[in-house]
C-alpha cells in the first residue's frame, strides 16, 4: 500500500508539471491536492478490504497482494487523478477530451484485473471488494467532474455516491444487531453499472449540453435507485420473506 501511495504521488507530480504548461501554476497545484486526498481515501478503503479478507497465497508471489490487485490499484491511481479536474479550470479545445479519455480507458479496462486474477489463480474476496471500491470511486469522481463542468445536475452527485450510502446503511444495520444477508452476483446490477459507466463517459465528453445531461441524469437516477432498492431487499432478506408468502 505504501508503494502504491508513493507511485500515485509521483504520477500526480508528473501530471502537475505537465499542467503547468497549460494552466497557471496555482491552478496546477489545486489540481494535485484533490487526487492525493482521494488516493488516501482509496488506500484506507483498500486496507479495510485486505484486513477483512486477508490473502494467504499458497505459493510465493512477486507481489504480496497479487498482480491482479496491483492492476486494480493502478486503475485507482488514475481514477483519483481524474478527480483533480473537479477543482481546476475546465480544459478547452482538444484538451477538453482528456477527462473523457481517462475515464473511458479505465472503464474499458475494468475486466482486465479479473482476467489476470483468473489466469494467475489470484481470485479472492479481497480482490472483488477492491475492484468494487475502485469502480465506485470512479463513478463518484466522474459524477463530480461532470457536475463541475455543468453537464450533470446537482441531484445526481449523491446518486454517484450511492455505493457508499448503501454500505453505510449496511454498517448501521449490523451495528444495531440486525441480520445482513449475502448479496449474490446479479446481471441486472452489472447492466446498470455498464449503463452508468457508459453514460458518464458521454457526459465527460464535450458533446452533451446541460439539458441533455439533465434528462440523462433522471433516467440514470431511476435505474440506479431501482438497482439499489432491489439489492437492499436482498440484504435485509425481504425477498426471501416475499417468496415464502407467495409460496404459502
Amino acid at each position: 500500500m505504501i508503494m502504491c501511495g508513493l507511485l500515485g504521488i509521483t504520477v500526480y507530480w508528473a501530471g502537475d508539471l505537465l499542467l503547468d504548461a497549460v494552466w497557471e501554476p496555482l491552478s496546477a497545484w489545486s489540481w494535485i491536492l484533490a487526487p492525493v486526498a482521494m488516493l488516501l481515501f482509496l488506500l484506507w478503503r483498500s486496507r479495510l478490504a485486505f484486513q477483512a479478507h486477508p490473502i494467504r497465497p499458497e505459493r510465493k508471489a512477486l507481489f504480496v497482494i497479487g498482480l491482479a490487485n496491483c492492476v486494480t490499484l493502478c486503475r485507482g491511481l488514475f481514477i483519483c487523478g481524474l478527480g483533480g479536474f473537479a477543482s481546476s479550470p475546465q480544459l478547452q479545445g482538444v484538451l477538453a477530451w482528456v477527462p473523457c479519455i481517462i475515464y473511458a480507458s479505465l472503464f474499458a479496462a475494468d475486466g482486465l484485473d479479473g482476467l489476470i486474477a483468473r489466469a494467475c489463480g489470484e481470485d479472492s474476496p479481497a480482490g472483488e471488494v477492491l475492484d468494487h471500491e475502485v469502480d465506485a470511486l470512479g463513478v463518484f469522481i466522474a459524477a463530480i467532474v461532470a457536475y463541475q463542468y455543468g453537464r450533470l445536475p446537482a441531484f445526481y452527485v449523491p446518486v454517484g455516491a450511492a455505493y457508499y450510502i448503501f454500505n453505510l446503511a449496511i454498517w448501521l444495520r449490523m451495528k444495531h444487531g440486525k441480520p445482513v444477508y449475502h448479496l449474490r452476483p446479479s446481471r441486472f446490477r452489472r447492466s446498470i453499472g455498464t449503463l452508468q459507466g457508459f453514460s458518464l463517459t458521454l457526459l465527460l465528453a464535450p458533446l452533451i449540453n446541460p439539458a441533455g445531461g439533465f434528462w440523462l441524469a433522471v433516467v440514470l437516477t431511476l435505474a440506479v435507485l431501482l438497482s439499489f432498492v432491489k439489492d437492499w431487499m436482498a440484504v435485509i432478506g425481504a425477498h426471501w420473506r416475499l417468496r415464502r408468502r407467495s409460496g404459502a
